[in-house]
């Protein structure tokens, strides 16, 4: 059933499960908090990377518009 429900989870962009019930395991509580704190330090990278990649791929493509239309 785990499993189901990683690869769901896995599939659907902008989900993430973290703690006991999203691992189907014992944590004390400190572990549950530090695994948190890691789960949105990761979120935030991503998105961070995410957005820069799209900024750089809008740059790109004007600049190229901006080289056609100066040609």
């Amino acid at each position: 059933m785990y499993q189901r429900y990683k690869n769901l989870a896995d599939a659907t962009r902008g989900v993430a499960f973290v703690g006991r019930l999203a691992t189907y395991k014992y944590y004390n509580m400190d572990q549950v908090v530090g695994q948190a704190l890691a789960a949105f330090k990761r979120l935030r990278e991503r998105e961070e990377s995410s957005a820069a990649a799209l900024i750089e791929g809008v740059a790109n493509k004007s600049r190229g518009k901006v080289v056609a239309q100066a040609a």
